[in-house]
C-alpha cells in the first residue's frame, strides 16, 4: 500500500472523537518522541564518542524539536482534523505584517525584560533551587554561543532559533490552538490555555510570566492571520536576537545588553519602546486580515 493512501485514510480518524481521548493523544505523542529522541541522542553519543556538553545540548534540542513538536505537530494534525493544513494553518500571512511582526518582536524585548525582573521576584526562597537549575542551563546555552564563527552562527541559528520557532509553533499555536478553537468558541481562551502550557513546558519558573505573555502574543498572531507565518517569524526573531548579539558582540555588554535593555537603568527605553510596540501591533492586527479571503480555523 503506498503511503500516500495510508496517509489518507488516517486523516481525521479521531476528529470527532471526545476531547479527553484527543488530550490523551496530545499528552501521549511528545511523551513518547521525548523518550525516543533521548535514547536516540544516547545512542548518538555512544556511537560517536561525542562527550562534549555543548555538541551534546546542540543534538538534544536538534531532536527535541523535530520530533517531539514538529513530529507530534504532524501526525496529531493527521489525525485530528481531514484538512490538516487548516487545521494547523499552515497558509500564507499579509507581507506587510508579516515584516512588520519583526519589529514586534524587536519592540517587545524591553518589555519582557523588565516583566521577568517582576517574574523573578516572585519566586519563593524554597524554590530557590528551581532558579539555580536554570541559572545553570542559561550557563550551558551561552557556551554554546561563546566563541562563533560563522559555523557556528548558521548551526545556532538554525537549531535554537528555527527549529524551536516553527515546531513549538506547529504544535502549540498549529494543532494545539486549532483543536482547541473548534471545541472552545472563546478564541482569547484557547489563546491563553495554549500560552500557559506553551510556558509550562519550558520549565522556567523565573521566566513562566514572560514566557507565557510571548506565546499569548504569538496566539493572537495565529488568530487574526489565521496562518503560522506570523507567529513562527516573530517567534524566530525574538529567538535570534541573543544568539546574533553574541556573534557581533562576543558576550560584551556595550551598555546594549539585549537581556538588560528596559531594566531599571533605562526606564525610557520601557516606556518609549512599549508605545511603539502597541501602536505596531495594532496595525499587524489591521494588515494580517487583509489579502485574499482565508477560512475559518474551524472545521466546518
Amino acid at each position: 500500500m503506498k503511503v500516500k493512501t495510508i496517509l489518507n485514510k488516517m486523516k481525521g480518524s479521531f476528529s470527532n472523537d471526545r476531547y479527553w481521548i484527543k488530550g490523551v493523544f496530545i499528552v501521549l505523542f511528545p511523551t513518547f518522541f521525548l523518550f525516543f529522541a533521548s535514547l536516540l541522542s544516547i545512542g548518538i553519543f555512544s556511537i560517536f564518542d561525542i562527550s562534549d556538553e555543548v555538541t551534546k545540548t546542540q543534538i538534544m534540542q536538534f531532536l527535541s524539536a523535530t520530533l517531539v513538536f514538529i513530529g507530534s505537530a504532524l501526525i496529531l494534525g493527521l489525525l485530528f482534523s481531514h484538512n490538516p493544513r487548516k487545521l494547523l494553518a499552515i497558509k500564507e500571512g499579509n507581507g506587510m505584517a508579516i515584516l512588520l511582526s519583526i519589529f514586534v518582536a524587536l519592540l517587545s524585548i524591553p518589555l519582557i525584560n523588565y516583566i521577568t525582573i517582576l517574574n523573578e521576584r516572585l519566586v519563593p526562597d524554597s524554590l530557590q533551587f528551581l532558579k539555580e537549575l536554570e541559572d545553570k542551563n542559561d550557563n550551558l546555552i551561552r557556551m554554546m554561543l561563546d566563541n562563533m564563527g560563522i559555523g557556528g552562527l548558521l548551526i545556532n541559528l538554525f537549531i535554537m532559533a528555527l527549529l524551536p520557532a516553527v515546531g513549538e509553533e506547529l504544535f502549540f499555536r498549529g494543532m494545539l490552538l486549532g483543536t482547541l478553537n473548534r471545541s472552545i468558541k472563546n478564541y482569547h481562551v484557547c489563546i491563553w490555555i495554549t500560552a500557559f502550557l506553551f510556558s509550562l513546558v519550558h520549565f522556567q519558573l523565573g521566566k513562566f510570566i514572560p514566557i507565557m505573555l510571548m506565546g499569548g502574543l504569538f496566539g493572537y498572531l495565529r488568530i487574526w492571520s489565521k496562518s503560522l507565518t506570523l507567529p513562527i517569524v516573530a517567534h524566530f526573531t525574538n529567538n535570534s536576537i541573543i544568539v546574533l548579539y553574541y556573534f557581533f558582540f562576543k558576550g560584551e555588554t556595550y551598555g546594549i545588553d539585549p537581556e538588560n535593555i528596559g531594566t531599571s537603568g533605562t526606564p525610557w527605553i520601557l516606556v518609549v519602546f512599549s508605545i511603539l510596540f502597541i501602536a505596531v501591533l495594532y496595525d499587524v492586527h489591521r494588515l494580517a486580515k487583509i489579502g485574499p479571503r482565508r477560512s475559518d480555523i474551524e472545521e466546518n
